[in-house]
Parts: C-alpha cells; structure tokens; sequence
C-alpha cells in the first residue's frame, strides 16, 4: 500500500493495531490462547524435488547449507500440523492465531495477515455459536452493515495438499474420513510414512470442532 506521507502511514499503522488488538482481547476474554506457527517451513525429504515444488505460488528459500525450505502459505495447516500429533482427545484446545503467511506471483512476492481461530475437541455447535458471536461483535463495532459467509474448514483440504495425491488417492481417504474409518485408513497411510502430516491426518477423525 502505498502512502501520501508519512502522517498517513502511522494513522494507518495505528488503525491496524488497534484493530488487531481488540480481536485479540476479544479471544482472550473468551479462553482462547495465542500460538504462534513458524514462517519458515521444512520441505518434505521423503519428495521429489519436482514433486513439491510445482506449486508455482510457493516461495522457496535456500539455506546456507544449501537446504530448501518454504515460507509459509496457511497458517491453519501449520498449526495443526504441529498440534495434531501430540493432542491428546480429552484434551480441548481454544486457540488464536495471528500471522503473515507469502504467495508467489509473476512480477513479486505477495505478503498476507492471516488471523483466525481453532477449537480442537470442542462440541462443534458450541464452538460455531461462540465463533459466530465473536465475528459479530468485531464487526458491529467497526461496521453498522456486513455480511458473514459461513463455510466449512478449509484445514482438512490443506493437510491433503501436503501429501500431492492423484484423484484415485484423494477419493479413498476422504471416504475413509467421512466413514471415521480410522482402522483402514492408517492401513492406507502406510504408504506415506515419511510425510511429516500423516499423524495429523489420522488424528483428524478424533476431532469435533
């Protein structure tokens, strides 16, 4: 964004603090905690390099040992990357996240905000009425009309997308995971043993929320 004079950019800057902040303690009043995801994010050694990288949007970095990582491209992804494999189902998890996540184009680099938040075996109707209450008291102090599109979670699409799967692969574990069918599909996963987001696909069918 660019900016008349300097005036400008510090009201802009403080507006999108202040924003942020009263998100924040909005979460906070509610028992969700903060967790933070890295930006940088290991590639996958089990991979084709021509395998990983054909995503022409992901950012690629190269280390000084020569090994490639990527900046990261969805928070949500990562923090359950992270989270699922260690969670343990009787344990409810409230969580916010505040993040810069990086895309590729054709002329630059292209740096978002991402902000959300997670519940992790919590009843889903209650987390969506809680989730739904708190969109609203955001926007209806900054805003006197607005919409709210409600739609389904896009982290199950995103963990699939780390395993490159053909359309015969992705079809079989979908199936698997609408069934909670998590005998057979720990069978399947065999087949991705090195994929650091098998665990947190498996750990997907013990979650509510």
């Amino acid at each position: 964004m660019k900016f008349k004079n300097i005036s400008e950019e510090m009201e802009f800057s403080q507006k999108r603090y202040n924003l942020r902040k009263d998100i924040e303690n909005l979460f906070i009043e509610k028992n969700y905690t903060n967790y933070e995801t890295n930006i940088i994010e290991e590639v996958k050694e089990n991979l084709p390099a021509d395998i990983q990288f054909e995503d022409e949007q992901t950012v690629k970095i190269i280390g000084g040992n020569g090994k490639i990582s990527v900046l990261s491209r969805d928070i949500t992804t990562n923090l359950l990357n992270n989270i699922l494999p260690n969670w343990e189902r009787e344990n409810n998890l409230k969580l916010f996240y505040y993040g810069k996540t990086f895309k590729n184009t054709n002329s630059k680099i292209l740096e978002n905000r991402q902000m959300g938040a997670e519940c992790i075996g919590v009843d889903t109707i209650d987390s969506d009425k809680e989730i739904i209450q708190l969109i609203t008291s955001i926007m209806s102090k900054y805003k006197d009309n607005y919409i709210i599109e409600i739609g389904t979670s896009e982290y199950l699409k995103g963990i699939l997308n780390e395993f490159y799967l053909d359309n015969t692969e992705y079809k079989t574990i979908i199936n698997l995971i609408n069934k909670k069918n998590i005998e057979d599909l720990k069978i399947y996963m065999k087949k991705f043993e090195n994929s650091p987001s098998k665990e947190a696909l498996l750990s997907i069918i013990n979650m509510r929320g």
